[in-house]
């Protein structure tokens, strides 16, 4: 599974992503790798893209597929988010099984302050069927594997909620965040302690650990753009070809 988060400030948009890869083997959760991709800059604008649930397409890695519409296929800059969104759901085929999210954030255009940040969530059915919403009057945003958040933030557990949504103490023990005085470095340090709280949840938990590896964070504003602040980088090889060592 994963965990991926948007945060919306005053200045802009922070994103972060976990980069575990895990599959169902026979009803078994495999740890397969630390190293898988689920952030992307849309090339020329100032929009990220990030992803959870199936990582197949056809047989082929969903971070394949983003990393080609993001490099290659990204819509004019002139195009509104609306019309990123069809494009994006135009190009994808449905994932191999069960469901693959999709979540746009950034800035179309006209944008001038954190507050224009538009946020889209798609969700693709292995059926076909593609549910789109839009999140844009969020100031925060998580999906994925996230109950550490949820309990910290909201103040009780997913599974939970059914039982609490109609007492009148719920709501009571949600967190009171100023995200809208945060500049982006302090929702930068913000983000990195959220995805950080979920891989640690999990490790000491009594559930498949899905979360970890390297968090991905990137910022993105009206005039910069989408600017990565950690990333993770693949080790070359320093050896010359035919080297032995």
């Amino acid at each position: 599974m994963t965990i991926i988060i948007a945060l919306k400030v005053a200045a802009g948009l922070v994103l972060a992503t976990d980069s575990r890869l895990t599959i169902q083997e026979d009803g078994r959760t495999v740890f397969l790798s630390d190293t898988n991709t689920k952030l992307f800059a849309l090339k020329g604008q100032p929009v990220g893209i990030m992803t959870c649930g199936s990582s197949f397409l056809q047989g082929r890695a969903v971070a394949s597929w983003l990393e080609s519409f993001a490099n290659h296929r990204a819509p004019a800059r002139t195009c509104t988010f609306e019309e990123i969104v069809e494009v994006l759901v135009a190009y994808l085929p449905p994932p191999d099984q069960g469901s693959v999210t999709l979540v746009l954030a950034g800035f179309g255009p006209g944008a001038t302050q954190g507050t224009d940040a538009q946020l889209y969530k798609i969700t693709i059915f292995a059926s076909g069927e593609v549910h789109r919403f839009d999140l844009s009057n969020s100031a925060i945003f998580w999906d994925g594997e996230f109950e550490a958040i949820t309990r910290l933030l909201l103040g009780f557990a997913p599974v939970y909620g059914n039982l609490l949504t109609g007492s009148a103490e719920f709501g009571q023990g949600e967190a009171r965040v100023p995200y809208y005085a945060f500049t982006l470095e302090e929702g930068v340090d913000y983000l990195e302690f959220l995805a950080t709280t979920q891989v640690r949840f999990q490790r000491f938990a009594s559930v498949p650990p899905t979360c970890g590896g390297p968090i991905d964070i990137a910022a993105i504003t009206p005039e910069q753009g989408f600017e990565w602040v950690k990333s993770k980088k693949l080790r070359m090889s320093t050896m010359s070809q035919g080297q032995m060592p």
